[in-house]
């Protein structure tokens, strides 16, 4: 970067007259130029005071790595602003003597960055050196590593007992309500089937069998006439929501006697009755292991 010319002040007359006579008149320098402080990327002030080409003239500029640069004022017009307000200008001849003191350079040193530059020791007391950044040990990555699995996992494990929750109460509620559509409340089955209690014109027995608050209740029609009708007594169901589980009825030869044999299905359990002639009368009674 050239540095802009410095205006020149008019010559007065004495000089005039001194310059065309030959005699030498002082020069006052202070009012020979006019100094322009408002002009871009100014120089320090020491520079000016000297009376040196502009090639000539050196400066020191110390690092905070403890190293020193010295430049020429040319090289110092184009560098940045903290390296000129830290420039001290230098005896000309001075970056010639350090070139020849200086070691070979050590191809591992990072050089310094413009932002770490600065013009004092003041000014590098007041600012504050980055910490080094942290590198956690093998173990720490380790524990770090286990305590996330360990979150992890009991994030899992309450989401999958949420879910089990959640599935169990709507799968009960889905179910309820297909018995509800299917049974009704309360809960009543019905079946015709020839057990051999009807008449010749109308053999089969019309069943009914309901879930009657918690005790099961079994209605036989036989041959189409209410007269004749038979209730069977069934087991007490004990727990809560037993009230609303259906029982339904099959018919089997569970004895081999050649008789269909009444038998009680409720959830996963198995009532059997058989059908047996008390008193010159067809009827079903319940096992003997079930009385």
């Amino acid at each position: 970067m050239i540095e802009p010319p410095i205006k020149r002040a008019s010559a007065t007359a004495e000089e005039l007259a001194a310059r065309q006579t030959g005699s030498g008149v002082p020069r006052n320098t202070t009012a020979d130029y006019e100094i322009l402080d408002e002009r871009p990327n100014r120089l320090p002030n020491s520079s000016i005071r000297r009376n040196l080409p502009a090639t000539k003239r050196e400066y020191m500029i110390p690092l905070t790595d403890g190293t020193t640069l010295f430049v020429t004022e040319q090289k110092l017009a184009t560098m940045g602003r903290d390296y000129k307000e830290a420039a001290l200008e230098v005896e000309p001849g001075t970056i010639a003597q350090e070139q020849r003191r200086q070691p070979r350079p050590n191809p591992n040193r990072a050089a310094p960055t413009p932002d770490v530059i600065y013009g004092n020791v003041a000014r590098q007391q007041d600012i504050q050196t980055q910490p080094a950044a942290y590198s956690p040990t093998r173990g720490e990555r380790v524990n770090s590593f286990a305590k996330r699995a360990l979150i992890v996992l009991c994030i899992g494990l309450f989401i999958m007992m949420v879910g089990y929750v959640v599935f169990s109460i709507v799968g009960s509620w889905w179910t309820t309500q297909q018995n509800d559509w299917t049974y009704g409340r309360p809960r009543t089955f019905q079946i015709d089937w020839n057990v051999g209690h009807g008449t010749a014109s109308n053999p089969n027995s019309h069943f009914i069998a309901q879930n009657l608050h918690h005790r099961i209740v079994v209605i036989e029609i036989p041959g189409d006439d209410p007269s004749k009708a038979k209730i069977y007594i069934g087991p007490s169901l004990i727990g809560p929501g037993q009230d609303l589980a259906p029982v339904t009825l099959s018919f089997e030869d569970v004895n081999h006697d050649g008789k269909p044999d009444l038998v009680l299905h409720v959830e996963d359990q198995r009532f059997i009755f058989f059908n047996q002639q008390v008193k010159g009368v067809w009827q079903f009674v319940p096992a003997p292991n079930q009385q």
